[in-house]
């Protein structure tokens, strides 16, 4: 039986769709409703930066930022650039940190072992067995054939997968990324395009025509979802026979590239798939994997994972540059020091010669026995801090978790991002561009919290309870002091707002707008309307039937502290003019 918490030897035959280590699954009683999918995909990645920056990101803030330099001038810089030695600061700051969590942890022997026994359980629960594999490339078959016989005018193109899937890093429940590859041409004999050079509306043609083609053919278990106007057009649908759900674009060299690295990642120890795993089975759970509510994407998480492990004393495992930069000297001379600078794709061969190199770093973290529970606490203890730097120091920002130098680095992005998790590949890129300003305090509560509850595994009991918090449900109970004092005062000053309103509405005749309707817009007005960043939410008043009144709210607030203060309120009601006639002219 594997036991993820220790390195793994050497590389196995892999399939041709999926070259990722094949365990076995298995449950823990204790933990079964820790098993979870991971649907997260990567197609934000097929998108180069200049596309983006023209879209608008959800990671950008209007906070006043100092001038950001010239990019050419930044990028012709040392990846390492040195800033007022911020770069040092964190560094300095997150070893600290770890090293004050090992000071104060309360862990009995017999209970780690326990809870290491349950965190292997919850890995093996969402590691996919050979039938799950078997499924997904049975699948992949039956689309490619789809594909290869054409789809409207077009032949010429094949499918292959990337994501979770090529990566190893997919679940049991997960979906399956699916890109329409190769060149294009019609069946009168016009030219070829390769596909990664279509247009978007193009690509969305294709799509429609393979949608029309599963529909003709049934081979999908209720609607396709057709979202062919987004910046990466897409389908999203279930296929019939395996109930997996898929989501199919046109063209992913970048991510396909992605994907593949971060396999060899879990070829080099075995410690990367457990600790990846439980990380993203705690975000699902703390809603801290959800790109579109301002919080981390799946790749970030997933680098966040590897630079801690690159960080370890002794590392666990090799900065990428080190595999890389041998591969692109003697592949592609001109290549630049990232494969995938600015969007484009890699040079022909640089993939293949990293794969060649994989030998030499079998066993690098051999020498570190660090367990995945003792990995798993001082990652949140790190990350906390790191987490708390980018939130109140704006000098900070800059610093970036670079998993291409295996360090902190310094260089400012182009835009004023909050937080700097860099693409290994593309240093115009932040994975964490998709955080949001307004889900800051729910990101700093949940690695706080998670920290705290892993200093205390001093009891049987007491160590489920952290299990439960981490992996089924979140626990108020597990706030550090400070944090539970600053949310006890931010559920004051939104029962203070709620009974603010309930005042502004409560003198109302009987022919006043809806009560909730004013009460909401009190709230909103205060700037305390429930969001991603808050933990408490007041409760609802009674409705009443709608009336033909209206209404002015003038509501004042005295000026807040960051623990947040008291908010009074006062309601003022102007009638409208009298109710005109049927029959009254205009």
């Amino acid at each position: 039986m594997l036991d993820p918490s220790r390195n793994d030897g050497s590389p196995e035959q892999r399939s041709p769709w999926s070259e990722h280590d094949q365990v076995a699954s298995s449950s823990s009683p204790a933990l079964d409703s820790f098993a979870k999918s991971d649907n997260q995909n990567q197609l934000d990645y097929l998108v180069p930066e200049e596309e983006r920056a023209d879209a608008g990101t959800p990671g950008e803030t209007q906070l006043p930022e100092d001038p950001v330099e010239d990019l050419a001038q930044n990028f012709s810089q040392a990846s390492t650039f040195s800033g007022p030695g911020m770069e040092g600061s964190m560094r300095t700051a997150c070893l600290q940190a770890v090293e004050r969590f090992e000071a104060q942890r309360d862990w009995q022997p017999d209970v780690v072992q326990r809870v290491l026994a349950e965190l292997n359980a919850v890995v093996k629960a969402n590691t996919p067995s050979p039938a799950d594999q078997l499924k997904r490339e049975e699948l992949l078959q039956r689309t490619c054939a789809l594909v290869e016989e054409g789809l409207g005018d077009w032949v010429g193109m094949h499918v292959e997968p990337y994501g979770s899937f090529v990566s190893g890093l997919y679940t049991p429940s997960g979906d399956v990324d699916i890109a329409i590859e190769g060149h294009r041409r019609d069946r009168f004999g016009g030219p070829e395009v390769p596909v990664v050079e279509l247009d978007k509306e193009e690509k969305a043609q294709i799509l429609k025509a393979l949608s029309k083609k599963l529909e003709r053919k049934r081979m999908t278990k209720g609607r396709i979802e057709r979202i062919l106007f987004a910046r990466v057009p897409i389908l999203k649908y279930t296929d019939l026979v395996t109930g997996i759900d898929c989501d199919v674009s046109v063209g992913s060299g970048c991510a396909r590239f992605k994907s593949t690295v971060l396999r060899f990642l879990g070829q080099l120890d075995r410690r990367f798939i457990a600790l990846t795993c439980l990380v993203k089975k705690w975000a699902r759970t703390h809603n801290m994997n959800d790109a579109s509510n301002g919080t981390f994407n799946s790749f970030a998480l997933t680098l966040m994972v590897a630079f801690h492990l690159q960080t370890q004393q002794p590392p666990i495992l090799p900065p990428l540059c080190e595999i890389f930069q041998q591969a692109a000297d003697s592949v592609a001379k001109d290549a630049l020091v990232r494969p995938l600078h600015g969007g484009r794709q890699a040079a022909p061969g640089v993939l293949e010669a990293a794969h060649a190199r994989l030998p030499e770093y079998q066993g690098y973290g051999a020498a570190n026995s660090a367990t995945v529970l003792e990995l798993f606490a001082s990652f949140f203890a790190s990350f906390q801090v790191a987490i708390e730097s980018w939130t109140n120091k704006q000098k900070m920002r800059p610093v970036r978790a670079s998993t291409w130098s295996g360090d902190w680095t310094y260089r400012r992005w182009g835009k004023n991002y909050l937080f700097g998790v860099e693409d290994p590949f593309d240093i115009t890129d932040n994975c964490s561009r998709t955080i949001f300003a307004k889900a800051l305090p729910q990101i700093v509560r949940a690695f706080a919290s998670a920290s705290y509850a892993l200093e205390r595994l001093s009891s049987a009991d007491g160590a489920m309870r952290v299990l439960r918090h981490l992996f089924v449900e979140p626990n108020p109970q597990f706030l550090p002091p400070p944090l539970a004092r600053q949310s006890r005062n931010q559920r004051q000053a939104q029962q203070a707002a709620a009974a603010a309103a309930n005042q502004a509405v409560r003198g109302l005749g009987p022919r006043g707008p809806p009560r909730d309707q004013l009460r909401q817009e009190a709230i909103q007005i205060l700037d305390l309307a429930p969001g991603p960043g808050s933990a408490f939410v007041p409760s609802c008043i009674p409705v009443t039937p709608p009336m033909s009144h209206s209404v002015h709210l003038q509501v004042t607030s005295p000026p807040r502290s960051c623990l947040g203060s008291l908010i009074g309120a006062m309601a003022t009601h102007r009638s409208c003019a009298p109710r005109q006639s049927p029959m009254a002219k205009p």
